[in-house]
């Protein structure tokens, strides 16, 4: 614990807050743009971390990180479009507080739940860490399927209005998840013959693809249908 205060001692200093304090501000800045996420940002911002110092250069990559997960609900509660893949299910509860006029309450509460969240899994983390650890080594195929099917029925849950869709959206990211290589036999799975398909479909593209588009051309409906209304 001796390690983990002097750790805490060096993290208040003013020069790490400024670091950390420009790393939070780019990542969110990168983060809430659609298609960027926090992996990019801290692949601009290694760069920049040469002339620093290895506590800063850290603190800087991790704040980048931090912002980024944060970034992504921005454009997810404003636009529908999340930024970044953690952000989507921001999206469901802030998109339509923003259209009722809330924006800002709905940017304040999903700031205030990803601090609370950071914070509370930094703790767990440096309590917890060790003798979690030390259990997952013991999880065998039962165990581990039955935390896959839990976070199934998690994510089918999400929609509490229809429980239907939850089952579908789950389906379907299992479907598209399962496109590409074999991980345990090393063979082509769902590839149907196209060999771009062998390396699976990247997150980012299905994220932007199932989200970003279909918020796209529900506007250009709305809008069409608006434009025909007026004439």
């Amino acid at each position: 614990m001796e390690t983990v205060f002097l750790g805490i001692q060096d993290a208040f200093s003013v020069s790490i807050f400024v670091v950390v304090l420009a790393g939070v501000t780019l990542g969110i800045a990168v983060g809430a743009i659609p298609g960027l996420n926090a992996p990019m940002a801290i692949a601009i911002a290694i760069p920049l971390t040469y002339y620093m110092s290895p506590l800063a250069a850290l603190a800087f990559l991790i704040s980048v990180n931090k912002g980024g997960s944060f970034g992504g609900s921005i454009s997810g509660i404003l636009l529908n479009t999340p930024g970044s893949p953690e952000a989507a299910a921001t999206a469901l509860d802030g998109h339509p507080l923003a259209k009722k006029g809330y924006p800002m309450k709905a940017m304040n509460t999903a700031l205030g739940a990803s601090v609370v969240g950071d914070l509370f899994s930094d703790v767990v983390l440096i309590l917890v860490a060790a003798p979690i650890a030390v259990v997952a080594l013991k999880l065998g195929p039962v165990e581990i399927m039955s935390l896959i099917v839990f976070a199934f029925a998690m994510i089918s849950g999400l929609l509490g209005g229809s429980v239907a869709k939850g089952l579908i959206a789950t389906a379907l990211g299992v479907f598209f998840a399962c496109i590409g290589t074999d991980p345990t036999m090393s063979m082509p799975r769902l590839d149907f013959g196209h060999i771009e398909l062998q390396s699976g479909i990247p997150l980012m593209a299905l994220g932007i693809g199932m989200l970003a588009v279909s918020e796209i051309l529900i506007q250009i409906e709305n809008h069409v249908r608006g434009g025909n209304t007026a004439i």
